[in-house]
């Protein structure tokens, strides 16, 4: 870890700086990348296992995780809408459809596909671009939101973690 936010999910569990994380929850890790990924399946509040190497020891350690917080400067450069959701939204008549869902981003995560229709999000319907706007919008960083779509006729009933990616 280059950095450890003092009193943070990473501090309380003992991960300290120049520790090297290897595996969450079993899953192997290469890069921060990697890490950031697997680390928008999960919800705040979760317990999850970390395999770190500290000084050419292994050990694992189990951290509740927080509410996800990017540090300022990324704070700054996250984008609007597109990569908070990680997926374009098109919206025509009344539906509300993904398209280009992007690899390890938020939709994906949720196990949402192109061609899913936005049916509601927190329980409010979703018939248009700006519906989905205005429902997302005020979520921070790191919320969970549930998100009800339609495939292809069958329901799908998804958590997705919002603003899980941000722009390098």
């Amino acid at each position: 870890m280059e950095r450890v936010k003092t009193g943070g999910a990473a501090d309380r569990a003992g991960i300290k700086v120049g520790d090297i994380i290897r595996t969450l929850n079993g899953v192997l890790v290469r890069t921060k990348d990697n890490i950031m990924q697997y680390m928008a399946m999960f919800r705040p509040g979760q317990r999850i296992s970390v395999g770190l190497g500290r000084n050419g020891d292994s050990l694992s350690v189990d951290v509740q995780l927080d509410t996800m917080e990017l540090p300022f400067e990324q704070r700054d450069r996250v984008a609007t809408r597109k990569p908070l959701f990680g997926a374009e939204i098109v919206s025509t008549g009344s539906t509300c459809t993904l398209k280009n869902v992007k690899r390890y981003g938020p939709c994906y995560h949720a196990g949402l596909q192109d061609g899913d229709l936005i049916v509601s999000v927190n329980g409010r319907p979703v018939t248009s671009r700006d519906d989905l706007t205005r429902t997302i919008e005020p979520l921070v960083p790191g919320a969970v939101a549930a998100v009800v779509a339609d495939r292809r006729g069958t329901r799908i009933t998804s958590d997705l973690v919002v603003g899980a990616t941000h722009k390098k």
